[in-house]
């Protein structure tokens, strides 16, 4: 069941499969609208000394998902610690701001992930039933849409 990450990642810190490995740097999940309430958060930690990831689900149970795994990201880019107690824009309430950029889509299949850059920010991507893809980044603390972009996934076809 899909908790309020601020409570999940409560549990995640008090359980006995939590080893401290780096820092919190984003929380993700990923599912259609339909099971979108059964899902549970995944909480990846960076291990800047061995740049690693670690990552846990927090749900029924605290499960270890993967350690030390590769991660992906540009070049020079430099993680930022998330602290979660500074969001105040709830998962619900950026998810249903980024619902109101569909228009006349349904969503097939949602991505969310909070992380931090400059700001903390919602990263919100919708696939639609019609193949596009809407990718929706909110500041997590005061709602500000940083950026939203539209993309046709037939585009990509050769």
């Amino acid at each position: 069941m899909l908790d309020n990450p601020k409570s999940s990642y409560k549990k995640l810190l008090a359980s006995k499969e939590f080893k401290q490995t780096g820092f919190l740097c984003s929380i993700f999940v990923m599912a259609s609208p339909e099971e979108l309430k059964n899902e549970e958060w995944q909480f990846d930690f960076y291990d800047e000394k061995k740049d690693k990831m670690t990552s846990y689900t927090v749900g029924e149970e605290v499960k270890i998902v993967d350690t030390e795994a590769d991660i992906f990201k540009e070049e020079n880019t430099i993680m930022k610690a998330l602290t979660l107690d500074e969001v105040q824009v709830s998962f619900d309430k950026a998810l249903e701001k980024a619902r109101s950029f569909l228009e006349n889509e349904t969503e097939n299949r949602i991505i969310i992930v909070l992380q931090k850059e400059k700001v903390i920010f919602w990263n919100i991507s919708l696939l639609t039933t019609t193949f596009n893809l809407l990718n929706i980044r909110m500041n997590a603390i005061s709602g500000e849409i940083l950026e939203t972009k539209k993309i046709s996934l037939l585009s990509f076809k050769n």
